[in-house]
């Protein structure tokens, strides 16, 4: 599915950057370092070429596809007890003793992702202490609709969007504890999401592996695009150039050469980073929003004395397969038919349940 595009200053600056960093690489450092219309520049024209249509390609792609909606008939089953559907109210109110504010805390932040592991969990602690008010459906209050596992609002695009990845910061619950033995006031506050500016879209379920190549296709072409901005430097020929007295040609050849470096360096430290980012991210199964609950999930972990382990990693090679897809050929493509609906995913709960089962 596709989704209309509007003019953005941000994307137009990455397309005349890509081309830019195409003319200057092709024209000037092959060019100038093996010259183009021999075997060796004509070979590494192709390949730098390549690199750069699937660059173009897969941003294009990133840009076009809608990221995932939520169905208008979605509806959450409600009889099937595992599926992480649950979600405390954003406003709920308890008389918890200061011993159980943790355990509080760490049940909402679970639940702030719909994750099923805590369900039964919670009911149970709910049962035993009688302090708070029952829990809710994922529901959004700005979309009026029942929403999936994983799924966030985005204030952009209007809407939620399914397994969203991005995003600015995420604030998930504030509380304040009087003393010891006296009551705790618990609100769990909003997440705040990030639409990217870069794509003019939210990067999400139906298009995140699509741009994760595109970044990995991007950080490939910076690199490769350097090495040969290094090379035509030490080309003798412009050395010679420059001693024959300074030529427009050699002027022009010297300031596209400047401009590329200040432009490559940036982008390859910036590009590498995401990339090691986003493969971090995709060995955990986790979104950009999820790890950030997961840090103060894994810290109240530690102060009520429990191990948290995301409920979505099912170790690594799964984890790739899940995102990247299971033929190892097709990670380097920009294909997303694997992906599925995007409404449900399996945990790791799922995977230790059937292994119990199985015995």
């Amino acid at each position: 599915m596709t989704k209309g595009f509007t003019f953005s200053l941000p994307v137009s600056v990455v397309v005349l950057a890509i081309f830019y960093i195409y003319f200057t690489t092709v024209f000037i450092f092959i060019d100038r370092w093996f010259g183009l219309m021999s075997s060796p520049g004509l070979m590494n024209a192709i390949v730098f070429t390549a690199v750069a249509l699937m660059c173009v390609f897969s941003y294009t792609v990133a840009i076009l596809r809608d990221p995932g909606r939520v169905p208008a008939d979605y509806m959450p089953d409600v009889e099937d007890d595992q599926n992480p559907m649950h979600e405390i109210k954003r406003k709920m109110y308890g008389s918890v003793t200061s011993n159980d504010y943790i355990v509080v805390l760490m049940v909402l932040e679970l639940h702030l992702s719909g994750i099923s592991v805590v369900v039964s969990l919670l009911d149970k602690w709910i049962d035993r202490k009688g302090c708070i008010e029952g829990g809710d459906l994922r529901y959004c209050q700005k979309c009026s609709h029942y929403k999936p596992p994983r799924a966030h609002h985005c204030r952009v695009c209007k809407r939620c969007v399914l397994r969203m990845v991005r995003m600015f910061y995420v604030i998930t619950a504030a509380f304040y504890l009087k003393c010891p033995g006296q009551c705790v006031k618990v609100i769990p506050l909003d997440c705040k999401d990030h639409h990217c500016i870069w794509i003019s879209n939210c990067v999400g379920h139906a298009n995140y592996k699509v741009f994760f190549i595109f970044v990995l296709y991007a950080v490939v072409a910076c690199i490769y695009s350097m090495v040969l901005l290094v090379g035509s430097l030490t080309n003798d020929s412009l050395e010679d150039e420059l001693q024959t007295g300074g030529s427009f040609r050699t002027a022009y050849v010297m300031s596209m050469t400047v401009i590329s470096g200040l432009l490559l360096v940036p982008l390859s430290v910036a590009l590498s980073v995401l990339l090691g980012w986003h493969i971090y991210l995709i060995f955990h199964n986790k979104t950009t929003i999820e790890y950030h609950e997961g840090v103060r999930a894994l810290w109240l972990a530690e102060k009520g004395g429990t191990v948290y382990k995301h409920p979505y990693d099912l170790g690594i090679f799964e984890n790739l397969t899940s995102v990247l897809g299971p033929n190892i050929f097709s990670w380097v493509c920009p294909s997303s038919r694997h992906i599925g609906s995007g409404l449900n995913f399996r945990t790791a709960y799922h995977n230790a349940v059937g292994a119990s089962m199985s015995k």
